[in-house]
């Protein structure tokens, strides 16, 4: 797993490389320029076109460093772009510098005309308009230079982050083919709306010392391997062993939901699956679900012999008793979709005792997620990456939960851990029915004695690599060919 970090705790590292560890911040921007352009050059022919677009900050700095370094490496095609009048120290010594070598600068807000035709005619950009240090949104002259620019066919090379991108910030910016990370990993980099906007990023350290990296705490992780990790089933294990789920879902409308549930959660090594549903979908899901016990609300329910409840899948509105009574069972339960709601619901009425209910698992999409936090929190926000994780956080820490917060990029978030980042990017994966699955990898594993925690973690680990198995052999797939690729996993 990689270190996460807010873009303010590496503008305190590189402060603490300079202060503590005496290393000039100009040495710091030539690393930065540098080790860009060695990893840059190999993709740009000598005679194609260069425009380097430069703030006046040590980003703006890092930016002519590349442009130096390119000239010296024998490319000529190269103009400069200023956006400021206002310079830093550092940024100061390096103009001075480049002014020196006699390439053309233009300055955009002097000669707009001039800069968009540079912009239109580039082959290759590099963004050094603003860095990390971004604390509202751009002024205007900035997000119309960011338009030309994103208009452009160039490919586009942003340096640290995609200018217009902050921890506070996602809205306009630099839509990035490559984005050179300096120093450690930023968390900005996988908020959802921020992935494609970054595209690939590249790992650069500025000549940061690992003791003054040390010295600030990172606020998530990340998850590189995505191996699952459950041992191989034991010679004397069977039905009895590995667990009984009782899954409550399904409705007139979406009786597909429970079935795919409970069919994933069997994929999933689960031993047994009893089905609580409706009286009016019963035969549905009995026909087409011959592996699974199929059993009518209508009858009542005892769940003290199941080992691990999964609520929501496919429900309709008007569940909060039927859920209120499932959960005085105090049994490690996964919550999904419209159960999330009602939860919701439940809360807002003072209805839930969160010491009762300690193993609970949620797993909202972004819009479930305001639903519980409109309903647990007075204040919150999930419009930028230091909002949502503290969202995030603090329900876990309310609700005394683990959440797997499902969206292009998933957030695990249990209480006294940092939060988890799972970041594979497949659209394939985001087909209708397929939150239904991965909540049924997840009530398996809980289902099977392991934490919350780890449920949540190798469920949606499951969950991915299904994805990527169907991908590669399927191309698009249906939720239900997914499930088949749950169990390839799991030998």
């Amino acid at each position: 797993m990689k270190d996460l970090y807010y873009c303010k705790d590496i503008t305190k590292i590189d402060s603490l490389a300079q202060n503590q560890y005496n290393q000039p911040g100009i040495i710091l921007m030539e690393q930065a320029g540098l080790k860009t352009w060695l990893y840059i050059k190999d993709k740009i022919k000598k005679d194609e076109n260069i425009t380097v677009v430069c703030g006046g900050g040590n980003n703006g700095g890092d930016a002519l460093v590349v442009a130096r370094c390119a000239y010296n490496d024998g490319y000529k095609n190269i103009n400069i772009i200023y956006c400021s009048t206002k310079f830093s120290d550092s940024f100061e010594i390096q103009d001075k510098i480049i002014r020196s070598y006699n390439l053309p600068i233009t300055s955009y807000l002097d000669n707009k005309d001039k800069s968009i035709d540079i912009i239109n005619n580039s082959t290759h950009l590099i963004d050094g308009i603003i860095g990390v240090g971004l604390k509202s949104n751009l002024r205007l002259n900035l997000v119309e230079l960011i338009k030309i620019i994103n208009a452009s066919s160039s490919i586009k090379y942003c340096i640290d982050v995609p200018s217009g991108l902050s921890d506070v910030v996602s809205d306009i910016c630099v839509k990035a083919n490559f984005t050179f990370c300096m120093g450690p990993l930023k968390a900005l980099y996988y908020y959802p709306k921020n992935i494609e906007k970054c595209n690939e990023i590249i790992e650069i350290n500025p000549s940061f010392p690992p003791q003054v990296i040390e010295k600030v705490k990172p606020i998530a992780q990340l998850e590189e391997n995505h191996k699952v990790d459950i041992l191989p089933l034991n010679k004397s294990d069977y039905k009895k062993t590995r667990g009984h789920l009782a899954s409550f879902g399904g409705s007139n409308q979406y009786s597909g939901a429970l079935r795919l549930t409970s069919k994933a959660a069997f994929s999933s090594r689960c031993g047994l699956v009893t089905a609580f549903c409706d009286s009016q979908i019963y035969n549905v899901v009995a026909s087409e679900s011959p592996s699974i016990i199929v059993k009518k609300l209508e009858d009542g329910f005892d769940l003290k012999c199941y080992n691990a409840i999964l609520a929501g899948p496919g429900w309709d509105k008007n569940r909060e008793e039927l859920l209120l009574e499932i959960l005085s069972y105090n049994k490690p339960t996964v919550i999904d979709a419209d159960g999330i709601r009602a939860y919701a619901h439940l809360y807002r009425e003072k209805k839930i005792n969160i010491k009762e209910n300690e193993k609970l698992i949620f797993t909202p999409h972004l819009g479930e997620l305001k639903v519980l936090a409109d309903s647990v929190l007075e204040n919150y926000s999930i419009d930028n990456i230091d909002s949502l994780l503290d969202t995030l956080t603090k329900l876990s820490s309310i609700l005394n939960a683990t959440i797997v917060c499902k969206a292009s990029v998933v957030y695990i978030v249990s209480p006294n851990k940092l939060p988890l980042i799972i970041y594979n990017l497949n659209p394939s994966l985001a087909v209708a029915g397929s939150g239904d699955i991965l909540a049924g990898c997840i009530a398996s594993f809980l289902c099977n004695g392991f934490s919350t925690y780890k449920s949540a973690k190798e469920g949606v680990l499951l969950h991915i690599n299904a994805g990527k198995l169907a991908k590669k052999e399927l191309g698009y797939y249906s939720s239900e060919q997914l499930i088949e690729y749950i169990g390839k996993q799991l030998l």
